[in-house]
């Protein structure tokens, strides 16, 4: 297939989100304080879509897919599938000493879970199912089967723990402070997001790429920072 311009047309697509939030912070004493912050949600979507496949050829060399110039794929089986927005459960505890000589140290540990890849619509679609070259469901595409293939990615759950701390001083009526953190502190690789590609068309190709053990078009990831640093140095006058 040829074309300058693809493009994937998505109607009547509802999203719910629900969930609560909290966030607590408690002083230990003049010196020690300890915060706890968390979101639990629920973010789905809450419709089956119409998709259309609106497309222009390149050429008159190459042959028309159809002379409409666009394709309906029919209703794709998203309802009640989750929203690649980030984990959608997240807490984090810290903790945090100030000393009466002008500095401070601090620490949050954070958990991060519940994190989906982002879905492909074409491949929840009826159209998906058929075999272009007989117009009929392929025979192995059971409910069973395309239940299994189709199961939506759940990223790893994640663990990372963040420093910071500073100090000032008066120098000359001024004064200085130094403020550093270390983000990731124990440097965890983690992805942090990802998709469904949708260029295997149909239920045979997906299925043939997936037997080869490394899919040519395998979901594709991204993936958060490693350990970093960051130093802050100030003079007020």
């Amino acid at each position: 297939m040829g074309s300058d311009f693809v493009q994937e047309v998505i109607t009547a697509l509802d999203k719910l989100h629900k969930g609560i939030e909290l966030g607590l912070e408690y002083q230990v004493s003049a010196n020690v304080k300890l915060s706890l912050a968390g979101n639990l949600g629920e973010y789905v979507y809450a419709s089956s879509p119409q998709v259309q496949i609106n497309f222009d050829t390149a050429g008159a060399e190459e042959d028309l897919i159809d002379p409409e110039g666009n394709i309906d794929l029919g209703v794709a089986k998203l309802k009640g599938l989750k929203l690649a927005q980030g984990p959608q459960t997240a807490f984090a505890f810290g903790t945090e000493y100030r000393s009466p000589k002008y500095w401070w140290v601090g620490a949050t540990t954070n958990y991060l879970a519940n994190n989906f890849i982002n879905i492909s619509t074409i491949t929840r679609t009826q159209s998906f199912l058929l075999d272009p070259d007989t117009g009929q469901r392929f025979p192995d595409a059971t409910d069973e089967n395309v239940t299994r293939i189709l199961k939506q990615q759940k990223l790893e759950d994640i663990y990372l723990l963040n420093v910071v701390g500073g100090k000032s001083w008066l120098v000359n009526k001024k004064y200085v402070s130094a403020f550093v953190s270390v983000n990731n502190a124990f440097d965890k690789v983690f992805r942090s997001g990802g998709y469904e590609q949708s260029r295997n068309g149909n239920y045979g190709q997906l299925k043939q790429d997936n037997l080869s053990g490394t899919p040519s078009f395998a979901p594709k990831y991204w993936y958060g920072y490693g350990r970093t640093y960051f130093l802050n140095l100030a003079i007020s006058f």
